[in-house]
C-alpha cells in the first residue's frame, strides 16, 4: 500500500511517462515479491510530530525518484521512503 501511494503520487507530480517502466511497478502489481527493496522506514521519523494527518512528499533527480510517505503524521508514526526509480 506504501508502495502504492508514493508511486501515485510521483504520477500526479511528473506523468506517467516519467515513471511508467519503473521498477517498484513488479511490486504494486504482485510480479516481484521483493517490495522491500523499494520500500523502507526512515530510522527515527516516528520522534517528530507534525500538524495533519498524513504527509506525503516527493525527491527526484534525473536518474532517480523517491516519495516519502507518512501515514497518521500526527500520531507520530514512521515516515517510510519508497524508491520509484
Amino acid at each position: 500500500m506504501i508502495a502504492k501511494i508514493g508511486y501515485c503520487f510521483a504520477v500526479a507530480r511528473l506523468g506517467i511517462d516519467a515513471v511508467l517502466e519503473a521498477p517498484v511497478v513488479g511490486a504494486i502489481l504482485g510480479a516481484d515479491s521483493l517490495v522491500g527493496n523499494f520500500v523502507g522506514c526512515i530510522p527515527d521519523s516516528a520522534e517528530t510530530k507534525t500538524e495533519g494527518v498524513h504527509q506525503v512528499a516527493l525527491a527526484w533527480t534525473d536518474q532517480e525518484v523517491r516519495a516519502y510517505v507518512r501515514i497518521f503524521a500526527a500520531l507520530r508514526a514512521p515516515e517510510y521512503l519508497v524508491l520509484i526509480r
